[in-house]
Parts: structure tokens; C-alpha cells; sequence
């Protein structure tokens, strides 16, 4: 009797008085290893990592000042060598760099290799005859840092749920733990098959929901509907800043990703400008016919390119913006479900109905039988 109030004090002390001040350490320890040395201007960023290679929006700052001194751009990529990222791709860029093949083609090809990279197009779209322009590698590496805000937003907005949901699966594991270290009558009505069945079915229960939470934490993070338009017009804004004109930007989608490439071998058909824009205005989000007509109109009207950039720049901003904040308040509404149909029922099973049938098993016992 005395070893299961022990245990139940334990537990109460847990759940009702060290829980929320662990969550509130965890939450301060998180937000300070995502924050600390983090700022957002890149004149007061860590100029290069540990291993001397640059971030992406801080290697094209470098690349933007050499290139601003009228270098080359074999020779600007080939002086920040060390500082590439160390990939497959760029290594092999850095090797067929010192061949006498055009540069453009070299990081083609590098492109073909990692489709991945979110470098090698915006660098490929900032090109033009051989030379790197300045004012469109000073427009990627405005993306860059807007695509890395987006990621830190999203990604400090799902780390409390993050610590929450790990917490909350494993107390009950910790729970259970320390009955049976602690209880010996823990310890023998473990040993039973009723109480047996209620701790795999908790086990169980507590698994599922671990894994039911990273889906949903996973799926709220990497979900974005309009991926695909955000990169097409990204990738269109640098080439119009290099000097290229709309068509020919256009047609430079086709290493970008499938949509694009849709559009780029329609305009290498011979279809006119506005219908190979059929598949981006046949996107199902509302973003692609969006900037369909955008671009069309600055086709056929002779808009000036400045105002589409910034019309499309800004739409597209508020649109990921949008779609982070629509998926961080879904996001505890979602996490529901796992909680209440897996985590809260695993603790119970796990840490509290040992105890109970316990307890009402030596009550069955000591109760005298019914009088005939």
C-alpha cells in the first residue's frame, strides 16, 4: 500500500508540477539554439560555416562584390572555390571549370546532377553572354534570405509542439520505468494477463501517436501547394534583373522543375507566348493562373518589367507567407487527434492501470463471499 502511494505521488508530482516548467526549459533551450548568432541582415551573419564553405545567400554577396570589380565569371566562381558547397555537384562544377567549356553549360550540367539545389538555378538564371550581373545576384540573394526567414518561421513555430508531443509520449514511458524500479506490487501485477494486454496495447497506442505526430509536424512543414510557381517566378524575376527579356526567361524554366519545363518546350514548339503559359495557368493553385496573366499582359502590352517583378515578387511573398500562417494555427488542431486517441490513452494504460486493477484484483480478495 505504501509503495503505491508512493508511486501515485510521484506521478501527480510529474504530470501536475514538473511537466509545464520542463516544457517551458525545453521551449527556452530550443529558441535559443535557433536564434543565438542568427540575424536576419547578412552584414551581421557569420560570414562562413565550420567547414569554410559560405551559406547560400552569403556566398552570392561574395559573388556580388567580385562581380561588381568587373571579374569574369569563370574566374568569380573559381576564386570562391573553397567557399562552394561540398556536394557532388558542385565539385564536379568546380573541376570542369578550369576546362575550356562555356559557363553557362557547366552549371547546366552541375544542375542536372542535384536537382535539389536551390543555388544552381537562381545562380544559372543570374547569367547573361558569359558575365554574372550584379543586380540579379543581389535579387537571388534577396530570395535566398526570404526563403530561409519563411523555413526559420515555420520551423520555430512547430518546435513547441515538436518538445510537447516528445514530452507527452515519453513521461508515460518514464512512468512506467519507475513503477516497476520502485513497486513491487507494480512489479507483480505487470506478471498478470489482463494487466500484460492494457501495457502492449499502451506501448502500442504510444508508439502510434509518437509517429502520427512527426507525420502531421512533417506534413505542416513541408507542405506548400504553390512550391512549384514560387520557383518559376523567383527564377523569372533574376533572369529579367540579368537583362533577359520575358520569353527568353521564360524559356530558361525548363531546368527549374517539371511546370516550367512544360512551358519552355511549348515556347521551343513554336506555340505562341500565351499559349504555353496553358500549363501554368491550368494550375490548381491560384497563384499559377496569376501569373499567367501577369506575364501575359506584360507580353502584349509592353508593361514595363520592373512593375512585373514587383507585382509578381509581392504576390508571391504574400502568398508563402500566407501558407505558413495557415499551416501553424491548423497545426495544434491537427495534433488532436494523436493526442487524445493515442498519447492520453497510452498513459493511462502505461502508468495508471497497473495500480488500479492492482488494487481492485486484492480488493476482489479480501471482499468475503456472497452469504447463501
Amino acid at each position: 500500500m505504501f509503495n503505491s502511494f508512493v508511486f501515485l505521488s510521484i506521478t501527480t508530482v510529474c504530470v501536475w508540477f514538473l511537466a509545464p516548467r520542463i516544457f517551458h526549459l525545453c521551449d527556452q533551450r530550443l529558441a535559443r539554439n535557433r536564434f543565438v548568432g542568427k540575424q536576419l541582415h547578412p552584414s551581421m551573419q557569420v560570414p562562413a560555416l565550420a567547414d569554410g564553405t559560405f551559406s547560400a545567400e552569403t556566398f552570392l554577396q561574395s559573388l556580388l562584390r567580385v562581380t561588381r570589380s568587373n571579374m569574369p565569371a569563370r574566374d568569380a566562381l573559381l576564386s570562391h572555390a573553397k567557399h562552394m558547397p561540398i556536394t557532388p555537384a558542385w565539385q564536379e562544377l568546380q573541376r570542369t571549370l578550369h576546362f575550356d567549356i562555356a559557363v553557362a553549360q557547366v552549371i547546366a550540367a552541375a544542375r542536372e546532377m542535384d536537382r535539389e539545389d536551390s543555388l544552381l538555378p537562381l545562380l544559372q538564371a543570374a547569367l547573361c553572354e558569359g558575365v554574372f550581373i550584379p543586380e540579379a545576384l543581389e535579387t537571388a540573394s534577396a530570395i535566398l534570405r526570404e526563403r530561409k526567414q519563411s523555413e526559420q518561421q515555420l520551423s520555430s513555430a512547430t518546435a513547441q509542439a515538436h518538445v510537447t508531443m516528445r514530452i507527452l509520449t515519453v513521461v508515460p514511458m518514464v512512468l512506467f520505468t519507475t513503477g516497476l524500479v520502485f513497486s513491487v506490487q507494480f512489479r507483480h501485477s505487470v506478471t498478470t494477463p489482463a494487466v500484460a494486454f492494457f501495457i502492449v496495447v499502451g506501448l502500442v497506442l504510444n508508439r502510434v501517436g509518437a509517429w502520427w505526430t512527426r507525420a502531421l509536424i512533417s506534413h505542416a512543414t513541408n507542405r506548400d501547394t504553390a512550391a512549384d510557381v514560387h520557383e518559376l517566378i523567383e527564377h523569372f524575376c533574376v533572369s529579367i534583373r540579368a537583362g533577359h527579356h520575358i520569353a527568353t526567361a521564360c524559356s530558361h524554366w525548363a531546368s527549374v522543375n517539371s511546370l516550367g519545363n512544360s512551358v519552355a518546350k511549348a515556347l521551343e514548339e513554336g506555340h505562341t507566348f500565351s499559349h504555353s503559359l496553358h500549363p501554368l495557368s491550368a494550375h490548381p493553385h491560384v497563384l499559377g493562373a496569376f501569373t499567367a496573366d501577369i506575364l501575359k499582359a506584360a507580353y502584349a502590352d509592353g508593361q514595363a518589367v520592373h512593375t512585373t517583378i514587383a507585382t509578381l515578387s509581392t504576390q508571391a511573398r504574400r502568398d508563402r507567407q500566407h501558407g505558413v500562417d495557415t499551416r501553424v494555427r491548423q497545426l495544434p488542431t491537427k495534433l488532436t487527434l494523436p493526442l487524445v486517441f493515442c498519447t492520453l490513452p497510452s498513459f493511462g494504460l502505461l502508468a495508471l492501470s497497473p495500480i488500479l486493477l492492482s488494487h481492485l484484483s486484492r480488493l476482489s480478495t479480501v471482499l468475503p463471499p456472497p452469504a447463501l
